[in-house]
């Protein structure tokens, strides 16, 4: 009885331990791009190819930074101006609200 009860903690410690393994794989970041590249380069060594896959990678990556949705620095600048603004807003007002219900709250308690 021992022997299975101790088994079946085994293979449960074993699993929850490889689930951890898994997800501490699914989190890990993707390597920089210029490690890819050097890692590419190292492969294709001193080749002709060297400067075929250089070209074709450098092609890879500007098509796929193009599809991205991305907005100029001046224009992200603007929006977290906007951003900022709205917050000192939101804050005022929190404030007046805050002020107001405590008046009300005077006024209903001396009636």
């Amino acid at each position: 009885m021992r022997c299975a009860q101790s088994e079946k903690s085994t293979r449960l410690l074993s699993n929850s331990l490889q689930q951890k393994s898994d997800i501490n794989m699914a989190l890990k970041p993707p390597p920089p791009p210029w490690e890819v590249l050097q890692q590419v380069n190292d492969l294709v060594g001193g080749s002709g190819l060297k400067g075929e896959v250089d070209k074709s990678v450098r092609s890879l990556a500007q098509s796929a930074l193009s599809r991205l949705d991305m907005v100029s620095r001046e224009e992200f600048d603007a929006q977290a101006e906007i951003l900022q603004r709205m917050r000192d807003r939101v804050a005022a007002l929190e404030g007046e609200l805050e002020a107001l219900t405590k008046e009300l709250e005077s006024i209903v308690k001396e009636t």
